[in-house]
């Protein structure tokens, strides 16, 4: 099953096609496109394997999930906001680190000059919506809410001891709302075609 989740090729190969004498790489849904040689696409693919490993990802989804809800608890419970503080820069570093490691191919082409134009609107959605699965739009979105369904008392004293702080996990689950319902949309009228 997660084989057929985190398909590396399909996940990493959206955004290269390719060329006779290497690949050419889309950075971002909006970008030129760039050359890259058989072997810095060998290393990227490889690098982008140990990404989407199973320490990579308990380490990105799992103790973020444990940690943030402890911390957040711990500061409602016992008035610990400083566990609040230690766990929201615990999980930014995990995040800022693993984002750091997402962008190596992005890094790799940013002094090179562009040797295509821009995709199309409609096949970059088709290329992002194409590399992401049902599960990962919906599955984050059902586990918070179950998570705030399960702590809704933690979560009402949160907004009245701390109402900025509790805005802002709002905001950051608004936020992410809006972007699965964007992919969702976008890979809904892909499969209807």
């Amino acid at each position: 099953m997660f084989k057929r989740i985190f398909d590396v090729e399909k996940l990493f190969g959206s955004s290269f096609e390719r060329l006779e004498d290497g690949y050419l790489f889309f950075p971002w849904r909006w970008g030129k496109g760039y050359w890259v040689s058989p072997d810095e696409y060998a290393d990227l693919k490889l690098k982008f394997q140990q990404l989407l490993s199973w320490p990579s990802l308990v380490s990105v989804c799992l103790i973020p999930a444990i940690i943030l809800p402890l911390g957040v608890l711990a500061a409602v419970e016992w008035g610990w906001w400083d566990a609040t503080y230690w766990a929201m820069a615990l999980t930014l570093a995990i995040f800022l680190f693993y984002f750091w490691q997402a962008l190596a191919p992005q890094r790799l082409v940013f002094a090179r000059d562009p040797i295509a134009p821009r995709r199309s609107k409609e096949a970059a959605d088709q290329a992002i919506a194409g590399q992401i699965p049902w599960l990962l739009i919906i599955g984050p979105i059902v586990l918070l809410a179950l998570q705030l369904w399960l702590n809704w008392d933690v979560a009402v004293r949160l907004f009245k001891r701390s109402p900025i702080f509790a805005s802002i996990l709002v905001m950051i689950f608004i936020v992410g709302v809006y972007l699965a319902y964007g992919v969702a949309r976008v890979k809904w009228r892909q499969r209807e075609n």
